[in-house]
């Protein structure tokens, strides 16, 4: 329980954060040019303004994950009568936003929830079978997100390969956990553009931020 509360309030921490600061750029902007020399101030505003526009897409992206995933297992829930479908489907929704554990983690923990619902309402219910029914929408929902929203959000909104992204965030789990693997695209966003800007000359840096 501790663990799971403190993922959900690092994740809930990073978008707020995010959001505000992306919404009120002015803030960044006043700090970063009074501590850049003036000979590297137009590089610095051009990182600036190009990862505020990656991240937005981004962060837009996730939402629109959020809300999409959320919707499909509520929806789905309420046909075989879950209680707290909607809450279910949230929770869903928010684990799914760490990589490839996420939605391992929300599809257990829903069903989970589902089956206690359920009990509450029919005590003498056929555990395996429901389980099974309500697995049904996870499903679904992880198939949309596999093969529609992952590729549209990571590949479109950041400009990167998927395979790129994957490998990205597989080294990212392996040196900073969960908390690593959210934060693996938006960081890896921002040294791509700080790469293009100082070291372009470099064919390997040329081959990675081409598309940006």
């Amino acid at each position: 329980i501790s663990g799971l509360s403190s993922t959900l309030i690092a994740i809930f921490s990073i978008l707020f954060i995010s959001f505000f600061l992306l919404k009120d750029g002015s803030i960044v902007d006043n700090v970063v040019a009074s501590l850049t020399p003036d000979k590297y101030l137009d590089k610095i505003k051009t990182i600036f303004n190009d990862t505020k526009d990656l991240l937005s897409r981004y962060f837009i992206g996730i939402l629109i994950q959020i809300g999409i995933v959320m919707t499909v297992i509520t929806i789905g829930l309420s046909i075989v009568g879950v209680p707290n479908a909607l809450f279910i489907g949230l929770l869903a929704g928010v684990f799914n936003i760490i990589p490839y554990l996420g939605p391992l983690i929300g599809g257990s923990i829903g069903i989970s929830l589902a089956i206690t619902s359920m009990l509450e309402v029919d005590p003498g219910l056929n555990i395996i079978t429901f389980g099974l029914l309500a697995l049904i929408p996870f499903a679904v929902a992880q198939m949309m997100d596999n093969f529609v929203l992952q590729p549209l959000i990571f590949s479109k909104s950041v400009k990167a390969h998927p395979l790129e992204i994957f490998i990205v965030i597989l080294a990212a789990g392996s040196l900073g956990g969960v908390m690593g693997m959210i934060l693996a695209v938006p960081i890896y966003s921002f040294l791509r553009i700080v790469a293009r800007e100082f070291f372009n000359g470099y064919k390997v840096v040329q081959g990675l931020t081409k598309n940006i």
